[in-house]
Parts: structure tokens; sequence; C-alpha cells
């Protein structure tokens, strides 16, 4: 911009006064032709001029207007023809001229459609036909109005001063010019005077007035136009027709189409094109003019002086109390202050067509006052040029309530031409019996701007010039027009009730279709050509707070409608819907009018939906027809969702009239064939009266019902709560026959069903009553007649008539077969019973009396029920006795009481009740017939194991003599026929198994047993089975039925075991019984830990019983071999242990079991700990009585045992687990060692067991002479051990005060050695990778640096206090120099005798000084880095240079670039120390370098900076001059980039894209096994020399989320580990897909022990730490991981922090060295992704 001048402007004042003073003047020139046909082109609607013409006449307040029309008769007989006549006006969407259909009813009656027309064909007067195709030569516009005034003279020649009245129309002053289109010369006379128009030049417009005489004076105004152009006439009814297009109305939106007729015609003789004006549609327009003219009520035309058409205009007030109170409401809730309503006047106007029809139609007329404020009319007054008028009138005209029903309709609809041309005026069209509205805006007269509504609306707004549409876009006007057209909304909302009122409230029987026409003309369509005047009009009719009204049925059983709330009211998709559902509903014909459409729309009303139907029709109780209606919606196809019906037909409630009860239905799935009458349904029944409105193709396929089946039905009848409908007699019949017609459907376990509900029920109807099945007797003559017989109609019982008699109805039958399977009696069996006992008395032989009845009973058992059977069984109807028989014995029993004679012969059992029948037939009838009735073939299994044990107790006991019970090879033999099945339930305790007793007890004795303690095989410890008895069974099953087992569970005989382990259990018994346990199944992990804690291991060499864990085997390798030659050692080694460690073998069974339960070979950790816990007393407690050498070997078992436990302390988490360790440190286990002086002044180390926290750690020997506490045995191991469960290291607990006494002094050498801790401290307190150590205290390091001083001393003195008491060393033996600290000052003293300096208590003081917890390893470091030489340290691997460069920067000045020098100098500003002289490799010269590293300085105290500081420390461009640059350092310096300044850095500017595609292409994955880099020094360009360090990592089994983990091998791998990868792979995975593009693999993780790197570029493949993501962010995230969003901070923090890594190391794949180009690089590269980072920052989670 530099290299252009521009010139400074002056302000615009200035200019202006500058170029009217200074400036040739020339004048603006009109040409008016030009300007008024411009702007006539902008009145380009029809009959604009006659508009015009008739406006000025009703502002000037005329009554009557004339059109006068001229012909030239002559010109009729020229033939023309209509040209495009096929057009078809696709861009005019409604038209104000014509009405539809009003072509064709002209077409119908051609020629007999003037007023005038004379049917007298002898009267020669013309008629208007007579002038069809005439030439038009004048036009004359005749009111009878205010004649011109001086005013209107002189404003009618003025172009666009328009008509300051504020109550005219006019707001432009052009509208009178557009008669320049039908001629060049018009004239006006009105009054006195006559106007002429005449052009000058073809430019200039020039008026020519003339005062005329007296007797051409008129008190009219004529505008008179002689025709410039050919206009032809056409008087033939051939009008506009509007066509809606019926695709459009399923849509609602109209489109009007407008066949026109042509407006130019041809002549067929000269081809001559001239225009037409057509005299129908000239009529319909003038009519339509009449809608809101103010002071016009009269409209005449006129051809050649004979009137053809006039149409009038009369008005008719309405008095209505709720007109007068609209403006107060509507003022109430008017929200501008623009308007205020003052007051409504209705009326009715009629418009008519003289000598013809007339139309009424409604007239509102609202005046308003104007109140707006005087800057806002300002601003309208500087666009119009005029005021706005103090009251306006904003007036309506729409059809009344009942045109459709008014003799006015019925004449409108005939066919007649100027009954059509006056229906036009109605604001609204019918296509196919729909009412569409169509209202028009009238400024004045009508505009092409239609409402939207069915009313026509006039009112001061403010028109475009053209007067065709309202102005919107004024800034100013479009204000007025859209707050006025508000008004006009809430006015016609204020209608719209008024007239729903009326309608619902004062009519008796309003019709649907009368409803549905009124409102439709609410129907609000979209507006045109302007659809903001719809939007807008809309806006204000829902602005009121008030809901609208809308006629709904309250319920479906109401006639008549009612008004409420649209928002409590409801529409409806289905005529179905209003015949069931109880809610305020519009009727669905209704509904579908477009009015609930723009309700719906605004959610004044809502639709009924599903939902709340379904609600509804649970909650209702609804009438017989509302049910129906519900089902029959169901059915329609309105409905498809099976689901959905199933969840209304979950719960039904209505009544079949008004009076009866509510009927339930729920869960509806079948409905009713049945028909069982007086019998309820299931409530998942439709009942049959219902389905009969339903067919059965809709019950099945539409509502998925099916037939309830017969079963069914049963069921239902048959459960709990309808049991009750057996009681009735009446409803048991009923049921009992509809179960027995139909019972050979039943399978059998549903008839058992049934038998087992209907025998616990009294529902057998008897002569005594209801009586249950089992109390009921069939009829029949050998049952007496006191029983209860039953009444039920059977028919395959013949009865008599007096039984027959008894019967109440043979309507319901049953069957005997069902009877008697529901349990009915057939027989009495106690009269059986007496007559048995009567001939048992009268007869001598009772066995022969018992057969007789038998065969008596038998015959009658096939008409016998179960009930009978069973009466049988449960009654003593049998004679028994015994084997020993007398008459004592012989009684009646229960069936089930008595035996078979063969049983107790087979037993010898002469006691056993057996049936008096002792030579019956096994296989005779009567026998099968005995034993269906109970008598048994074998005794009880109780009673047979009691006799077992009864022939055990009187028989030979011992083994030799013993024989096996009669009882016992019985119940061997019919087990698994007759005991099997019972056996398991039988729960026997009798023991009768003969068995042996354990080997152990030697006895000869059988004793008997039961199958759970007995067993096969002989054992030590439980009683085993004879082996008769088990060659016995074994002939007919396998006695292991009966439960006994080969040997018993390992638990049993352990417990066995236990309880008489005293008696039992010895070292020499022990063998046997581990044996034995070794070969019993059942050891298992809940055996092993039962007995864990259980003390059952005789000891050897004692009396106790130890526990598992408290003794051990010897493994085979240890307990088996050659003899060693050690043997006695050995010896005492075993010897040693004993009580501390106890070993035993009791062989190989018994030691596999002891092993196999938990028994070690060598104590675990925690075993071990219990072991020194419980035994160190008593291990110790004789050692008096040891030689040295047990005590020894007993000192060195216990050493290792400590050794032991130290070498699992890290890893064994069982230590650290309560209460284990709180024994640990609170209980005396630990050895140690103390010096005590003993009487004869010699030192004596002994040793004692004691607490951790007794114990001190030894890291201050001389603290440990001087002090003698009490210390851990020299061993690193036990250091840990002790440390970890309590003890403190002696340098903690002692407190040691080194000073300085006598004079201080400053020497050479303390110079010296100041100077030289102050060059080397940087590398003092650092790894050998120049890492800061741990636990360091940075204020100590810095009052060094700075605070730091070193003199000489005459004495060092040392006190020590330890535990309340204090000791004081002399010099020599305490430290060589001390290190004092006071506020700001540290001073370090040496001893001034000492020839040589000490380094190590040099050291140990700076340790002591700057660590918090000193170790020797450090204070030896510190020491050799003081006393070595730089080469040395460099040969260790000591990064030296570099250490001391960071010191030499923070020594230096801060460098400055400067860009606009030619040479860079910087100063050196560095003191060289004392020392150089002495080492030659101590380099202060070398050149100052930006460490690039990021790593360092987070891995440093510097995280706290940030990542964009961090980057600012190491892309600060350096120059150099060639004269600071030491020779040695040449190398290091290899900058061949930026080294010139640098003027304009676009210069360097190159293509970000090319780059950054050349990044992401360059990355690639890494996917060798293992990473492997030797150890290296990396050079670059404006860079300091980046150390590499060595690395050895292998890659994990697993990807996490795509990407590769690289391991360090000393690296141990955690589950937490794993998942802190997993958390930053998710995060590197998205940052490479969803911001960079490119593939997951390129990204790595790594994790080393202690290196500085974050990230790293490995020719490609980038590598970040998981390391520094776990040490760094871990922590502060942890808290989120599961609930995170972008909005946390720390999120955020983690995820800009990856990205700019990320871009560090992928600009690395373009430019290697941190120069200006990667500065530059890395820049282009952030801001290109940082959109993409953005966007996916906001969507990112860890989860």
């Amino acid at each position: 911009m530099g290299e252009y001048n521009i010139p400074k402007s002056l302000p615009s004042d200035e200019l202006w006064l500058k170029v009217i003073n200074e400036g040739v003047e020339d004048r603006v020139e009109v040409n008016q032709r030009m300007l008024i046909d411009k702007m006539l082109a902008r009145y380009s609607s029809d009959f604009v001029v006659y508009r015009e013409l008739i406006q000025n006449s009703d502002d000037a307040q005329a009554t009557s207007f004339t059109l006068e029309i001229t012909c030239d008769p002559f010109t009729a007989t020229q033939t023309y023809e209509s040209i495009n006549s096929d057009y078809l006006s696709m861009n005019q969407g409604q038209t104000n001229d014509t009405l539809e259909g009003i072509g064709q009813s002209i077409k119908n009656h051609f020629g007999v459609n003037t007023i005038y027309s004379n049917p007298d064909k002898n009267d020669q007067t013309p008629t208007e036909n007579d002038f069809n195709n005439c030439v038009i030569t004048e036009i004359r516009a005749v009111n009878n109005g205010h004649v011109f005034s001086e005013d209107d003279w002189k404003r009618v020649i003025t172009i666009a001063e328009g008509n300051t009245n504020v109550d005219a129309i006019g707001q432009f002053g052009v509208g009178f010019f557009s008669v320049f289109s039908y001629s060049e010369r018009p004239m006006i006379q009105s009054g006195k005077h006559c106007l002429a128009f005449v052009w000058q030049n073809g430019k200039s417009l020039t008026t020519f007035r003339k005062e005329l005489p007296f007797d051409e004076q008129s008190s009219s105004t004529s505008i008179i136009l002689s025709m410039k152009n050919k206009y032809i006439l056409q008087t033939k009814p051939i009008l506009e027709t509007n066509e809606i297009d019926n695709k459009n109305t399923k849509n609602r939106k109209v489109h009007v189409k407008s066949k026109r007729r042509t407006k130019s015609k041809k002549n067929t003789i000269t081809n001559e094109i001239v225009p037409t004006l057509d005299l129908i549609q000239l009529k319909a327009y003038f009519t339509k003019v009449l809608a809101f003219t103010k002071y016009i009520n009269e409209l005449i035309i006129k051809i050649n002086g004979t009137i053809v058409f006039q149409a009038n205009k009369t008005r008719k007030t309405l008095s209505s109390t709720k007109l007068s109170t609209g403006a107060k409401k509507i003022n109430s809730n008017n929200e501008h202050n623009l308007l205020r309503l003052k007051s409504l006047v209705q009326t009715e106007e009629t418009f008519s067509i003289v000598n013809n029809s007339s139309i009424t139609l409604n007239h509102i007329d609202v005046e308003a006052e104007v109140i707006i404020d005087k800057g806002f009319h300002k601003q309208i007054q500087d666009v119009l040029k005029k005021s706005l008028p103090s009251t306006i009138h904003i007036e309506f005209l729409f059809p009344s309530n009942n045109i459709f029903e008014d003799e006015q309709w019925k004449t409108l609809t005939n066919n007649n031409l100027n009954n059509q041309i006056l229906k036009g005026l109605i604001p609204f069209k019918i296509h196919d019996g729909e009412i569409i509205p169509c209202g028009q805006i009238f400024i004045g007269l009508a505009t092409q701007q239609s409402t939207g509504i069915g009313m026509h609306v006039f009112s001061h707004l403010i028109p475009t010039i053209e007067r065709e549409n309202i102005d919107l876009q004024d800034p100013y006007i479009s204000i007025w027009n859209e707050q006025l057209l508000t008004c006009i909304g809430k006015i016609v909302k204020f209608i719209y009730d008024q007239t729903i009122l009326d309608v619902v409230n004062n009519t008796s029987q309003q019709s649907n279709q009368q409803l549905n026409a009124i409102l439709s003309l609410y129907a609000f369509q979209p507006s045109a050509p302007n659809k903001d005047i719809g939007r807008i009009l809309l806006d204000g009719f829902f602005s009121s707070d008030k809901d609208v009204l809308v006629p709904v049925k309250r319920s479906p059983s109401e006639h008549h409608l009612s008004l409420i709330s649209s928002t409590q009211a409801f529409l409806t998709t289905s005529k179905h819907i209003q015949s069931f559902l109880p809610v305020p509903l519009v009727p669905f014909d209704i509904g579908k009018n477009d009015f609930f459409k723009a309700l719906k729309k605004r959610q004044w009303i809502e639709e009924i939906d599903h939902d709340t139907i379904l609600v509804k029709a649970h909650e209702s109780i609804l009438e017989f027809d509302e049910f129906i209606g519900l089902l029959r919606w169901l059915c329609s196809n309105d409905i498809n969702n099976k689901s959905y019906m199933k969840q209304i037909l979950l719960k039904i409630r209505y009544r079949e009239t008004r009076q009866s009860s509510i009927i339930k239905l729920e869960k509806i799935e079948f409905y009713d064939t049945l028909n069982l009458s007086s019998l309820p349904l299931p409530p998942n029944v439709l009942p049959s009266n219902v389905v009969s409105h339903i067919s059965r193709e809709d019950l099945q396929r539409r509502l998925s019902l099916s037939a309830i089946s017969m079963k069914n039905l049963i069921e239902f009848y048959l459960v709990e709560n309808q049991q009750h409908l057996f009681q009735n007699e009446n409803t048991s019949r009923i049921i009992l026959s509809f179960i027995s017609q139909r019972w050979n459907q039943f399978n059998e376990t549903e008839s058992n069903k049934i038998k087992g509900i209907l025998s616990n029920l009294k529902c057998i109807p008897t002569n005594q009553g209801m009586n249950s099945p089992n109390e009921s007797y069939i009829r029949s003559s050998s049952l007496s007649a006191n029983l209860p017989i039953i009444t039920l109609y059977i028919p395959q019982i013949s009865t008599d008539k007096n039984q027959k008699d008894k019967q109440e109805s043979t309507d319901y039958p049953v069957s005997i077969e069902f009877l008697k399977s529901i349990g009915c009696r057939t027989i009495h069996v106690p009269t059986s019973t007496n007559n048995l006992t009567i001939q048992s008395n009268s007869s001598s032989d009772d066995s022969q009396t018992l057969q007789t009845f038998i065969q008596d009973v038998l015959q009658q058992r096939k008409n016998m029920s179960d009930n009978d059977l069973r009466a049988l069984k449960q009654n003593p109807c049998i004679i028994g006795t015994t084997l020993e028989s007398n008459s004592e014995t012989k009684r009646k029993h229960k069936p089930c009481d008595l035996h078979f004679p063969s049983v107790a012969n087979r037993l010898q059992w002469n006691q056993l009740p057996i049936i008096d029948w002792l030579d019956i037939n096994p296989r005779s009838q009567e026998y099968s017939f005995l034993k269906e009735l109970g008598v048994r073939e074998v005794p009880d299994l109780h009673k047979l194991i009691a006799r077992i044990d009864q022939e055990h107790y009187h028989g030979s006991k011992t083994k030799v003599e013993y024989k096996l019970p009669n009882a016992l090879v019985f119940f061997a033999e019919n087990f698994q026929q007759y005991y099997s099945k019972v056996w398991k339930n039988a729960n026997i305790k009798i023991p009768f198994l003969p068995s042996s007793s354990p080997d152990v007890n030697q006895s000869t004795e059988v004793i008997l047993t039961t199958p759970e303690v007995v067993f096969k095989e002989p054992g030590p410890l439980c009683p085993s089975l004879l082996p008769d008895v088990l060659r016995c069974f074994s002939q007919y099953f396998d006695i292991g039925l009966l439960g006994v087992k080969q040997r018993p569970p390992l638990a049993m005989a352990f417990d066995i075991l236990m309880e008489r382990r005293n008696q039992l259990l010895t070292v020499e018994s022990a063998p046997t019984y581990f044996s034995y346990f070794n070969k019993l199944e059942g050891l298992n992990r809940a055996f092993i830990q039962r007995i864990s804690n259980r003390a059952f291991i005789p000891l050897p060499g004692s009396n106790i019983f130890v526990k598992p864990s408290q003794v051990f085997i010897r493994s085979k390798c240890s307990s088996t071999g050659e003899a060693s030659p050690d043997k006695d050692i050995n010896a005492i080694d075993d010897t040693a242990t004993h009580g501390l460690i106890d070993y035993l073998d009791y062989g190989r069974s018994a030691n596999s079991f002891l092993l196999s339960i938990g028994v070690l070979s060598y104590p675990s950790a925690e075993n071990l700990a219990d072991l020194l816990i419980e035994r160190q007393a008593s291990y110790f407690a004789q050692m008096k009585d040891y030689t040295n050498d047990m005590i020894s070997a007993k000192l060195y078992i216990y050493t290792n045992c400590l050794k032991q436990l130290a070498a699992v302390s890290n890893v064994a988490q069982h230590l650290n687990v309560e209460p284990l360790r709180s024994r640990l440190i609170n209980k005396p286990w630990c050895l140690a060692y103390q010096i005590i002086e003993r009487s004869d002044g010699n030192r004596e180390r002994v040793f004692k067991i004691a607490k951790p926290t007794d114990i001190y750690l030894d890291d201050d020997h001389q603290s440990a002479i001087d002090l003698r506490p009490l210390c851990a045995p020299d061993e690193p191991e036990l250091t840990k051990l002790y440390e970890l469960f309590g003890s403190k290291w002696l340098s903690e607990s002692v407190k040691r005060t080194l000073m300085h006494k006598g004079k201080f002094f400053a020497t050479e050498r303390s110079k010296k050695l100041h100077d030289l801790i102050h060059y080397r401290l940087d590398m003092l307190f650092v790894n050998n990778r120049g890492e800061r150590m741990d636990n360091i205290d940075e204020k100590g390091i810095e009052l060094l640096r700075t605070k730091f001083f070193v003199y000489e001393t005459e004495g060092i003195q040392c006190q020590l206090t330890f535990q309340n008491r204090t000791v004081t060393l002399n010099s020599i033996e305490c430290s060589s120099c001390a290190l004092e600290h006071e506020k700001n000052k540290v001073t370090l003293y040496i001893q001034k005798d000492i020839p040589t300096l000490d380094y190590i208590d040099i050291a140990t003081e700076l340790t002591r000084f700057v660590y918090k917890k000193p170790l020797d390893a450090l204070v030896h470091s510190i020491s050799d880095k003081l006393a070595s030489p730089l080469e040395t340290l460099k040969r260790r691997g000591i990064p030296v240079d570099r250490l001391l460069k960071i010191a030499q920067q923070q020594q230096q000045q801060p460098i400055k670039l400067a860009l606009q020098n030619e040479q860079t100098k910087i100063e050196k500003n560095v003191q060289k120390p004392s020392l150089q002289h002495q080492e030659q490799s101590f380099q202060l010269q070398e050149v100052q370098q930006i460490n690039h590293k990021l790593e360092q300085h987070q891995q440093n105290d510097q995280v706290h900076r940030g990542f964009f500081q961090s980057l600012k420390d190491f892309l600060v461009p350096i120059r150099y001059s060639p004269s600071s640059l030491p020779n040695n350092s040449v190398d290091n310096i290899s900058s061949i980039v930026e080294r010139d300044c640098i003027n304009h850095f676009g210069r360097y500017k190159s293509s970000d894209e090319a780059d950054i595609e050349a990044m992401i292409r360059t990355s690639r994955s890494y996917s060798a096994t293992e990473f492997n880099q030797s150890e290296h020094s990396r050079n670059e360009s404006n860079n300091s020399c980046e150390f590499v360090p060595a690395s050895t990592m292998i890659r994990y089994d697993h990807y996490l989320h795509g990407i590769s983990l690289y391991i360090d091998r000393n690296v141990t791998l955690t589950e937490t580990m794993i998942d802190q990868g997993k958390q930053l792979a998710w995060l590197l995975s998205g940052l490479a897909k969803d911001v960079f593009n490119m593939s997951v693999q390129t990204m790595h993780l790594f994790r080393d022990i202690d290196s500085a790197r974050i990230a790293f570029n490995s020719n490609g493949a980038l590598f970040f730490n998981l390391r520094y993501f776990e040490q760094v962010f871990v922590d502060e995230l942890k808290p989120y991981i599961h609930n995170t969003s972008s909005s946390i901070p720390i999120v955020r923090t983690i995820v800009n922090f990856y990205f700019m890594v990320a871009c560090h190391e992928l600009s690395h794949n373009v430019d290697s060295s941190h120069d200006l180009n990667f500065i530059s690089r890395l820049e282009r590269v952030s801001v290109r992704f940082m959109d993409a980072k953005d966007v996916f920052l906001s969507k990112f989670s860890f989860q």
C-alpha cells in the first residue's frame, strides 16, 4: 500500500459548496411522456383506468357513476377472430373478476342475458349485442360528486403531488394519468370549467382550461377520453372461467387456473390485431367495485346512450349488543399502540342488478383511532407526503350464516348470467361441494391480493404505487401495514367467535354441512400473490390469549353440539372414533375443514392420539353402541398396529343399557360362539350379542380373536372364583350337562383335573339338596330311598312315573358314565357290610362268607364308581385272621391291613394279619379284586425291617454261627418289585444290615447297621457288611441301591477319626489312617479349607497335634539319596530346625495325603511369618543348655528364615493383609544385635528377638558405635524387611549437630573449594542422564547457588541426641567439616588441621542439606563428582558439557534478536572461574544453544509453564557472530539456515497443502516386534546436541485400539498400565482418523523407565511415551474417567497437548531440525488442523 499516493479528501459539505460555487450549471430536463408511459407500465392490471376514475369519483363523494361508451355501429360488420384462444395463464393464481362456472352458464343462456333485452322483436331499441365487435371511439366517465375546486384543478395538472385529503384513498398523485393509456388528449369537464391535455413536441404535457358558457355548465364531473387506439367492444358472453386444479385439492392448496378470454382480436381481412374491451367482465368488475365504495351506491354502463347495465347497493343497519362490546375486548388484548378501536357497526348490504336478482351480505365497519407517536408518524409523512388520518375504518364483507338456506342462494344457483355476476361478490368458491375461501384486499377498490379467508377486507392499508399489492418493503410503511393487518386478524377472530356462538347456540338443529360452510370462511388458505398477508392475518387471529371456541360433541350419546375451548377439544381421524370415545371431539366431517388445520398447526387443538384413546377407553364405561363403535374402529383400516389393538382390548367396561350392571372385559382373546344362556363368560371373551355386530372375518383377521373353545370355557367355570355357579341348582345343571355332552373330548389329564375339582364341590342336585359327588347316589332299586338320590336327567335310566315327576326338567341331560367318572356312588358300603356281618353270624364257615361277599361285590364292579371302590378300600369290610387262627383273631379289617396267607407262610410269621380265605387261588379274579382293594402281597417295609431286627435279636450273634434272618432274605428277594419305589422316602432309622465292626476293634460279634454307616470294603474306621449279606443281595440287585457305598467319604472318615483322636491317633497309628485317607474320595478345596485350621497331625518327639501349615515334608530330592559325608552336620541342622520348622515322614502313601491337603516342603511367606511370631520364644527358650555350635546353628537357621521372608516381602501381598500385618508390626519376631559392655570392660555383641519398631537400621555406623542401639543384622535384605514393618533409620532417629568452634577465616583452599562446588553444582544432584533426582529441596540448591560460603575453622564439634540422651564427640571422632544454615546463608566450615580435603565428609554435609532422605550411594556419587576430573566424568557417561552449559545459560544475559541489523552480537558477560587453569576441559566459552527437547522441560520442574511456553524456549532464533564462536565448539554449531536478517517473512512462505500432504504421506507404521536403538548424540541445525538414550523395547501382544505398545525390557507390565494405555491409544487413534485423516497404524506407544522423551519420530513412525501420560495426567483425569466430556478442563488440556505434540512430530517428517523452517512448518500444521481438532474435541470422551 505504500507505493500509492492517495490525496486527502475534503469533507462532503465543503466539497458540495466548492462544486456549487465553481461548477457549471445545467438544468435537469424531464421527459414527461416517457415518465407517464413508464408509470402506466406499473398499472398493468385489468380495468385500471375505470378503477382510478371510480375511486376519484368516490373521493368526490359521488353517489352515482356512469360509464358512457360510444361505438361506431358501422364497424360491427367487420370480421374479427380471437387470437391465442388456447392461452392459459399459468402465473395468475387467482382472478378477482369472475366466479367458477360462470362462463359455462353464459354459454347456456347466450343472447338473453342483458338487463334491457326486449323480448318484443318489433322493438327497434338496440341491445348490447348489437354493438358486438364495434370499434370504441370514446369513453366518458360521469359522476355526481363535488365539482372541481381550484385546488383540484391545480393538483390534477401536477404529477405525483397526490391528494392531500387524509381520508382520500389516493396516495401518490399518479393514478389519474392512467387515462393516457386510452387517450392522447383527455378532457375534464366539471362545474364551470373544462380542462384539456395537449402534448408538446411529444415530450411535454400542457393543459388548457376554459370556463364554459352557463348553458354548458354542469353540476357533475365528466372525464372524456377520445380513444387513441382502436378498441373493439366484446359483448358476446365469453367470460373468463376459473378452473380449480383437482390434483391439488387433496393437499388443500388450491390453485385457480384462469382460462382467460383473449384480450385481442385479429381482423380476418387486414390481419390487424386490435385490443378488446369485454363488456361482461366489465359488468362483473363494476359489481365488485360496489363492495366498499364509501359514497357510490349506483354504477351504470351505457353504450351509445343506451343503459345496458345498472348495479345498486343498499344498506340496512343491524343492532347487536355483542358487537358494541367487541371493541373493548379487542383493545384489552391489543399489544401495540398504533390503533385503539372505538366502535363496531354491523349492516346488511344488498347488491342488486336492476330488473334482476340481488344478494345480501354482512358488512361490519370498525372505527379505530390512530394513536401512533409523532416520530413514527413523521417518517410515514416523509414517504406519503401527507399525514395519516386520525380515524380509520376497517370494513369486512362476508356471507351471512343462513346464506345456504336463504332463497337468494336458490336464485343464485341457477344459470342466469347476472346471478352469476352477483355470486362473484361472495368471498368463496365451491368446488365439488367444498368451500374454498377467496376474499380480497380492497384499497378503495379491489386489488389482486387475496386475504386467504372468506372475507373481503377494506382498510387504510398503504399500497404499492400500482395499488395492486400492499407495501411490506418500506421500513416504516411495512410497520403500519403489518400492525393494521394484525388488528384486522384480531377482529376476524372476534367475528368468528360471535358467528360460531350464534350458529351453535341459536339454532335448534344445526347441520354439520352448515357449520362446515361457516368454518370454511376461516380456513386460512395461503394468500396470493403475497403470502405474508395471509400469514400476518393469521398471526393476528391467534394473537389473543383466549382460546378459540370450536363445536364439539362432548360424548357420543349427545345429539347437539357444544362450544368449548379448542385446547380442550380434540380432532379425530376417523368417523368411528366419535361413535365411542367420551371426550369432546370435533365431528369428523367438520374436523376435515382447513380451519382446524390452522388450529392444529398453531397447536391450539390436538388431534386425538392413540395413547389418549387407549387411556379413555380403559377409564370410561361405554354404552353398548359405543362399545360396538370401538370395535368397528379397530376393525377399520385406520388401525394396523396389532400390538395397539391388544392394548385396547386389555380392559373394557361397558353396560348393555344404562340401568344394567357393568360388564368388565380384560385381555380379550376370544369371542363366544357357544351361547350358553344364564352363564357368565370369562373376562377375555367377547359376548355373543356383541359378536353378532362384527363379521367373523374382522374378529379373526383384524382383532386377532379366536372362537373360545369348549375346554377353555369349562376351565373358566372350574376356577375357584366361579365355583359358586355349581352351588346354584339351575346353573349347575347347565354346566354339568355341557361337560357331560363333551366328556369324550377330554384327554386323561384334563378329565382327571375336572374330576378333582368336581369331587370337592357340592355340585350334584339330589332329592336332599346339593351334595358332593361322593355323597350323591345314582338312582337304583337296590338303594334306600333315604339316601341322597341324584335328580339330574339321566337318559340311560328308565324311571317310573313317580321318579320322573321328581325330575325338574329334561332339558340338560347327563350320562351315567359321566356321573360315575366324577365320583357319584352306585352302592352304599355300610349296607353291604351289615349284610356281610349278618351272614357271618348265621354261618359257621366264615371263609365261605368272605368268599361269597367278594363274589357278590365282584359282580357289581363294572357299575361301581371310583368313590365306590374307594369306600370299599377305606372301610373295615374284610374278615381277617392269623396263622394261629382262633375266634379272637377273626375280625373285620380294612383291606390294606391284611395280607394274603402265602406271605405269612413264606416268612413263618404267625402273628401277621391275613385274610380269612386260606386257600384262595392267586390266579383267580377274587384274588385280583382283593389285591385291587388293598390286600397286601408283602408286609409293610417298616414292619419287615422290624421283623429283621426281631429275628436277629433271637438268633446267635457270632460270625461263625450267624444265620441271616428270613425277613432279610425276603427283603432282598422282593426289593426290586415291591420296595424300591418307597425306599428313598421311607427314612429307615432302624439298623437291619448284619455287619462287622472296624478292623481296629478285632471283634467277632455281628452287629446291625444302617446303610449310611456301613460299607462294602473293610476299613480301620467304619463297619463293613458280612460276606453272606453281600452274596445274598448280589443275587437280586446291587446293595448300593440301598445307599451302601464301597468306602466312606473322606470327610466322614476324618470326622470319625477326630471324634476319637486322642484314643486312636498316635505317631505309630498315623501312617495307617493317613494312608487309608489317601484311598478315599472327597478331597476337594472345601475339605482342605475345613481341616486347614484343625490340629490332627501327631508331631514326632512330642505329645501334641499340629495343623497342616505347621509341619513340613522334605521334598524327594532332599529326603532321599546316598549318605552324605556331612551327615553329622545335617543331623545338627535337623536338630536346629526342630521347634521352628518341623519335618516329618509317615511313609509314601500317608505323606501323599498330607501333601494333598496342604502340607508343604517349605513354609510359604505367611506361614513362615506365623511360625516366627508363634515359635520364636520357645525356639530360643533353653539357650543355656545348648552348645555354641547349636546356638550358632539356630541363629543361622533363624537368620535364613528372615532372609527368605525378606525375599518375598515385596511380592507377597498376604503379608500386608490383616491381621497378619498388625501382628508383624506389634509382635516380637525380628532378630537384632546390640553391643553391651561387660563388667570387665570388654564389649560383646548379643542377639535379641524384638518388635520391628524397637530396632534401628544402621545407616550411621559411628552413631551406632557411640550410642549402642538395638540394630538389625548387617544384611541388606533384612534392612528392607524391618523397614517395611516399622523399623527406623538410625540417622533419622539421631539428631546430629555439627558446628564449628573457634575462629574461622577464608583461605586459598576454601576459595577453590567454593568455586569447585559452585561450578559443578548442576552436575552434583542429577543422575548419569542429567535428570534431577527425587526428594530434592530446590530451595536448598538455590541457596547453594546464590548464598554459599566456605571457610576454614579451628575445630568441628559434634553432638548426638538419641532417646533423650546426648553424647558429645571430639574433633577426631566426628566429621572434618560442618555445614551451617542461618536464614538465607549457607556456610561450609572445614577443619584447618586436615592436610587434604575429605570429599566424603563434604558430600555428606551437602547431601544432608539438599536431600530430604540421603543415602550412602548419593554421598559417594557427589564425592566422586567433586574429586574427579571432568574428562574422567565424561568417560563415565555423565553429560558434563550439557550440564555445565545450562549453568552458563543461567548466568548469561538474555539474547536479543535484532532483525534490522546486519550483524548481531552476543555480549558475553560470564566471569571465568578460578579453576580454569586446573581443568582444561572446562569450557566457559561454549556458545549458548537452545535445548529443543520439550520432554526435558516437562520432566523437570517447569511443567507448569505449559506446552507453548516450552516451545517458545527452543523456537527463538539465535544469531552468532564469528568472533563469538570458540574454536572447539564450531562443529556443534552447524547452522546454515537463516543466518542473515529477514526483511519480510512472507518471502519464505510456501504451499501449506503440499507440505502437509507430504507430512501425512511420509508417516508410516512400525511393525517390528522389538525397538532397538543404540546410544548416540545428534547434532542439528540451530539446535543443541540432543542426547538420545539407548532403548530396547518389545512389542506387546495385543493392539490398543489399533495402536501397538512397545515396552522396555525392564518394565513390569500391569493391568493398570494396560488400562491407561488404552485411554491414551483411544485419544491418539481419534486424532489420527478424525483430525489428521491418516492411518491409525502410524501412531505407536512406548513405555520406558526414566527417559526424558515425551515423543519422538522414527523415520515417519510417531512414538508417544505412555509413562508421561501416567505421571502427568492420569491422577487428575481419574475422577472423570467414567463421565468425561469436552467441558472438563483436564480433558481439553490432554487433547490440546497431544494435538500439539502430534503436530510437532508430524513436522519432523519434512524438517528434521529445529530451525526457523521447522517453526514455520509447525505453525502452519497447527493452524491447518485446528478446526478439525476443535470439532473432534467437542465430541470427544474417554469412555
